[in-house]
C-alpha cells in the first residue's frame, strides 16, 4: 500500500489505472486532445510500467473514438530543446512495454496515430474494432513514420504493403489491421465492456481473446482490394523512384491515387522514409528505435524547417493551405541530405538498455 501511495505521488491524472486479480488496465486520459501523448504521460506510462505487478498489462484510451492521436507534437515546436529528451522518453517507454515479461495489450478504437501506435505495437496483442483508425502519417508533417515503425512496417508478412504504409501514411480500418497483421485480434465494439470485464479476473488473457475475438470479413478489407497493386508497385523495389515510376505507368485509379498522395507529402521525408524502410528490414526492435530516434533528432531539431513549418500550418494556425517544402520536389532530395539525417552527426543518440 506504501509503495502504491507512493507511486500516484508522481503519477500524471492524463494517464490513470486501476489494479485487479490479474490485469492492470492503464488508460490515457487526455480526451480533449483525443489522448495524444505528451511528456508527462510518457513518464507516467514508464512509471506505471515499471512498476507494474506480475499480472496482464492493458493500455486503453478514455474514449472510444480514440486510442491516442499521436504525440503532442505541438509541444515539440513551442519548446524545440526538449525535442531530444521528449523522443528519448518516448522510445525509452516504448521499449519497457516490449520487454515487459508478462502478457501485454492494447485496444486500440477509433484514432490510433502514431506514437500511440508505437505503445500499441510494443505490446503483444493487438485489439481492433469497427472503429479503428491506424495511420502512420508522419510524412506529411515533415516527420518519417517513427517510434519503432522502422521495424514493425519492415516486419509484416508483405514487405510491399510495408512499404506501402512507410510511405503513404494510408488510414486502414480495424478489418484492413487484422488482415495486414498489425491487429492480432478483432473484437466487435460491442463487446469490448464484456471483454474487459473478463480480463480483470482471467489468468490468460490469450484465453478471453480468443473466446471475444471474431474473424472479420477479408473481402471488406479496401486495402485487401489492393493487395495485388501494391505488391506489383511496391515489391522488389531500391529506389523511391522506382516505386514513382511503377505508379505512372500502365495507370490505373489505385495508381493514380496513390502517386499524387505521395507528391502531396515532404520530399524529404518519403526519401528517408524508404531509406529508413530498407534499413529496418535487417534490425531487431531495439535497433530499430535507436535508428529512429536519429531521425527524430535530425528532423525535429537539427534540421527542423519542414516539421516546424508543417506543425504551425496544420496545428497552429489551423490554415489548409499546401506546405511549402524544402526541398520542394523528390528529384531535389540527395542522397547526401538522406545520408546525413540517417547518421545524426551531431548527435544526441539513444542507447536502450
Amino acid at each position: 500500500m506504501e509503495r502504491l501511495q507512493i507511486l500516484n505521488r508522481h503519477l500524471s491524472p492524463k494517464v490513470t489505472f486501476e489494479d485487479f486479480p490479474n490485469a492492470r488496465i492503464l488508460t490515457l486520459n487526455r480526451p480533449k486532445s483525443l489522448n495524444s501523448l505528451d511528456y508527462e504521460m510518457l513518464q507516467t506510462i514508464s512509471l506505471l510500467v515499471d512498476q507494474t505487478p506480475n499480472k496482464h498489462f492493458v493500455i486503453q484510451g478514455s474514449i472510444p473514438k480514440s486510442f491516442s492521436a499521436g504525440g503532442d507534437v505541438v509541444a515539440t515546436i513551442e519548446n524545440p530543446r526538449m525535442v531530444p529528451e521528449f523522443y528519448r522518453t518516448e522510445l525509452s517507454t516504448i521499449y519497457q512495454i516490449y520487454k515487459q515479461s508478462t502478457e501485454t495489450l492494447a485496444i486500440l478504437r477509433g484514432f490510433a496515430i502514431g506514437a500511440g501506435n508505437g505503445v500499441a505495437m510494443a505490446c503483444k496483442y493487438r485489439i481492433s474494432t469497427e472503429t479503428t483508425r491506424f495511420s502512420m502519417p508522419e510524412n506529411s508533417i515533415g516527420l518519417v513514420p517513427d517510434v519503432g515503425a522502422s521495424y514493425f512496417l519492415t516486419h509484416l508478412p508483405s514487405k510491399a504493403l510495408g512499404l506501402y504504409l512507410m510511405l503513404t501514411g494510408k488510414v486502414l480500418s480495424g478489418n484492413d489491421l487484422y488482415w495486414t497483421g498489425i491487429a492480432t485480434h478483432y473484437v466487435p465494439e460491442a463487446s469490448i465492456p464484456n471483454f474487459l470485464n473478463d480480463i480483470k479476473s482471467s489468468n490468460s488473457l490469450l484465453e478471453v481473446l480468443n473466446k471475444y475475438h471474431q474473424l472479420p470479413t477479408r473481402e471488406d478489407s479496401n486495402l485487401i482490394k489492393n493487395l495485388h497493386e501494391i505488391e506489383q508497385v511496391f515489391g522488389d523495389v531500391n529506389t523511391l523512384e522506382e516505386v514513382l515510376m511503377k505508379l505512372s505507368s500502365n495507370p490505373t485509379p489505385f495508381k493514380e491515387q496513390t502517386f499524387a498522395a505521395i507528391c502531396k507529402l515532404c520530399p524529404l521525408s518519403v526519401k528517408v522514409a524508404f531509406k529508413s524502410f530498407k534499413l529496418g528490414l535487417s534490425k531487431n526492435f531495439k535497433e530499430a528505435l535507436e535508428h529512429d530516434y536519429n531521425i527524430e533528432v535530425q528532423l525535429c531539431y537539427r534540421r527542423s524547417y519542414n516539421y516546424t513549418t508543417a506543425i504551425t500550418k496544420k496545428f497552429v494556425e489551423k490554415v489548409k493551405e499546401e506546405i511549402k517544402w524544402y526541398p520542394e520536389h523528390i528529384n531535389q532530395v540527395t542522397d547526401e541530405m538522406v545520408d546525413t539525417i540517417i547518421r545524426n552527426p551531431e548527435g544526441p543518440f539513444l542507447h536502450l538498455q
